[in-house]
């Protein structure tokens, strides 16, 4: 570990910490029996605040040498910021086109332009990717998710 691990686990406690906040401040929480629509935001966003902390203090414990390599010339924010963006067009396309066209468009983008799977490879796991995400959430667990304008 080095020290962008220690600014990122800063950043990553923050944006928990913001989602704590949004969570019980905008949305009813519940109880465990019968939790909110604000229960489980409350919930991520303290994990992620818990697991940004124990990052912080293994980052501060490690004493290796940190390589003189600057963070902001490794080209590492492109696939970051293409990812932060995709996930912005599954969000506003996400009623449009429905649950199962758009989680496979934005899965299939990701894995071959961002993480340089081969396109057939990318169409294999995102079909796993989108039936899993479909047989968990409709099937198993009967969230209703959008259709879309095509019906599916």
């Amino acid at each position: 570990m080095n020290r962008f691990d220690s600014v990122t686990a800063v950043v990553w406690f923050l944006v928990g910490l913001g989602i704590i906040l949004w969570s019980s401040l905008t949305l009813e929480l519940g109880t465990l029996k019968h939790p909110g629509s604000g229960f489980l935001p409350l919930l991520c966003g303290a994990t992620m605040a818990f697991l940004a902390i124990i990052v912080f203090f293994q980052a501060k414990r490690m004493d290796k040498e940190v390589k003189r390599e600057n963070f902001w010339t490794r080209g590492s924010l492109i696939p970051i910021f293409s990812i932060i963006s995709l996930l912005l067009i599954y969000a506003f396309f996400l009623d449009y086109l429905g649950f199962k066209l758009t989680t496979f468009i934005v899965m299939l983008l990701i894995l071959t332009q961002v993480a340089g799977i081969p396109w057939f490879m990318g169409i294999v796991e995102s079909l796993i990717i989108t039936g899993a995400c479909y047989l968990t959430f409709d099937y198993l667990m009967r969230i209703q998710l959008p259709k879309g304008w095509l019906g599916f």
